[in-house]
């Protein structure tokens, strides 16, 4: 896995480093993002909005980075995870709750035009943070 941590354009509570340094805090390995793993699970859930055809670079980093930021315990987490099963289910609950809770599935209209959220977009740092603080729920 690669160290290389990305520049964001949004500020983020969680810093690349601050997030491999949780990462490589216990004595086994955290396990690596499953990344085809929770794609089949944003299709499952969310199967109108985009699917990326191309998953790598910049868009799998920042999926790598929500995928060990969630792991945390916090309010949104209590429990947090430590395996690739517990973060599944997670991960699998978070897209249901897009899903079912939120006006993202639906879009936005705008001035004629209309939008709707990607993948790309969901694991963005500042867009994630919008979304466990419930800012687009119904």
């Amino acid at each position: 896995d690669k160290q290389n941590p990305t520049p964001s354009s949004s500020s983020s509570s969680s810093s690349s480093e601050e997030i491999d340094a949780y990462a490589s805090k216990s004595g086994t390995a955290f396990p690596p993002c499953p990344h085809q793993q929770i794609l089949k699970l944003y299709a499952k859930h969310l199967p109108h909005l985009a699917q990326p055809r191309i998953w790598e670079g910049n868009r799998a980093a920042m999926l790598r980075q929500r995928w060990v930021q969630s792991a945390k315990p916090s309010p949104y987490s209590p429990s947090g995870y430590k395996t690739t099963e517990e973060g599944l289910v997670w991960w699998d609950a978070f897209f249901g709750y897009i899903a079912k809770q939120t006006k993202l599935p639906n879009g936005f209209e705008s001035n004629g035009r209309s939008w709707k959220p990607d993948l790309e977009w969901i694991v963005t740092a500042g867009n994630f943070a919008k979304i466990i603080d419930g800012k687009y729920e119904k």
